[in-house]
């Protein structure tokens, strides 16, 4: 199984002291050439926030363009309030919790797509993957609903952020 683990962007807003990217060079990575994989990781730097756009357009090709319905794609993130745009392209999500304003963000998104009757939060994400790291410094309250997701709690940053057995890390061409 070939696994590509792609940078999009080096941008992001949190500058975690910790972060992987600080670990390499990332103009240095090999380029991607085609997406010829069982599963793409797309990563950042953050892939959402401002840079919701440049993830929506290489999703949106990957949908109707360069079409394997063998493929599996998911999105590591810790912006939460895109998901709405991309769940409907991709086969599922880490979302990471660093910190208690994060949660805060992932309660109020949380609580405000599962009680949206003009949003069907439990048919956008049947057949998901849903993964949630919750870091951690961080409390989950008691009384979040957390049972679409699966859940690890207590991570820690990794050092030297080894990459997972078999995943190759590449970039795009503009990062």
């Amino acid at each position: 199984m070939k696994k590509i683990r792609l940078i999009i962007t080096k941008d992001c807003l949190n500058k975690c002291p910790k972060c992987c990217n600080n670990n390499f060079n990332i103009e240095s990575l090999p380029i991607i050439q085609n997406y010829d994989c069982d599963e793409l990781i797309i990563t950042g730097g953050e892939p959402l926030g401002r840079n919701i756009n440049k993830t929506l357009s290489l999703l949106n090709y990957l949908k109707y363009v360069d079409v394997d319905p063998n493929r599996k794609i998911f999105v590591y993130t810790n912006d939460i309030f895109h998901l709405n745009e991309i769940i409907h392209l991709i086969d599922g999500i880490t979302l990471s919790i660093h910190n208690i304003s994060d949660m805060k963000d992932f309660i109020f998104w949380n609580d405000v797509y599962r009680n949206n009757t003009f949003y069907n939060f439990e048919d956008s994400i049947k057949n998901k993957s849903l993964r949630l790291h919750i870091f951690k410094e961080v409390e989950i309250p008691t009384d979040l609903d957390l049972s679409d997701w699966g859940v690890k709690k207590d991570i820690e940053w990794a050092e030297n952020c080894p990459l997972p057995k078999g995943e190759v890390l590449m970039r795009t061409k503009i990062i």
